[in-house]
Formats: structure tokens, C-alpha cells, sequence
């Protein structure tokens, strides 16, 4: 929050930022949308008394202001304010955010050249998969 023209932490709410930077380092959520359930099912609202939006989250989640820096354009400066987290919290959830997801399991016994042949006039791959008839699955 800003009083008198200086950052302080936001009693109410400092608490839930804190355990949502945590709860992203920590693993436990494949994604971020599980933690901004978690967190809001506790009790984390906006200042309005509304609910996050999860751009709203992404966004406190990639800022670096909760570290003690300030970041305006290019120029990065270190605030004067208490940060809430760690820099290594910080950066461990940059990672996580950032980290690919699991690629696709791109062979299967059952079908060995899906991906591989192409078709002749639009040379997209083929696929294949599973049908369910009356009585069992069919290849396709």
C-alpha cells in the first residue's frame, strides 16, 4: 500500500501473497489456477472486496515489486520498502511459470507412424486413435 508516498505491506493481504509465492514453489499445483482457488477460498480478496481474476494473479505473481525492487521500463531500482518474499521465492516461481509443459507423448506402440506419414496433397501428418464400436475399440 502506499502511505504518505512510501510503500508499506497491506496487513490484510500480505499474508495470502506470501502463501500463494509459496504455494507456487512448492509444486503442489500443476498449474497457477489451483493456488488462486486455494488462496481465495481462504479469504483473498481485492481492495473492492472482489474476487482475483487470474490475469489479475499472474500479474502479482511476475511482479518483482514484492521483492523490494522497483521496476519502471528498463530501470530497476531497489525500493526502500520491506519485500514480502525472497528473491530465490521469487525466482523459483519465475521458473515455474515460465517451465514448458509437459510435452506430449509423441510415440505410441499402437500406432507407430502417427506423426510420420503426411498426407500428398496438404502435407499435414495423419493421425490415429481409438474408435468405440458396439463390442470393442477399433483402430482408426
Amino acid at each position: 500500500m502506499n502511505v504518505d508516498r512510501k510503500l508499506c505491506p497491506d496487513t490484510e493481504r500480505a499474508p495470502f501473497v506470501r502463501q500463494a509465492f509459496e504455494l507456487m514453489a512448492s509444486g503442489r499445483f500443476a498449474t497457477g489456477d489451483g493456488v488462486l482457488k486455494l488462496i481465495t477460498s481462504l479469504g483473498f480478496i481485492t481492495r473492492k472486496g472482489r474476487a482475483l481474476t487470474k490475469q489479475t494473479f499472474a500479474r502479482m505473481l511476475s511482479n518483482p515489486l514484492y521483492t523490494g525492487w522497483i521496476v519502471s521500463g528498463e530501470a530497476r531500482v531497489l525500493g526502500n520498502h520491506d519485500p514480502l518474499v525472497s528473491e530465490e521465492l521469487f525466482q523459483n516461481v519465475q521458473e515455474r511459470i515460465n517451465k514448458k509443459s509437459r510435452p506430449h507423448k509423441k510415440l505410441n506402440e499402437d500406432f507407430p507412424l502417427r506423426g510420420v506419414v503426411r498426407c500428398a496433397k496438404c502435407t499435414k501428418p495423419l493421425t490415429a486413435a481409438w474408435v468405440k464400436g458396439r463390442s470393442k475399440l477399433y483402430p482408426r
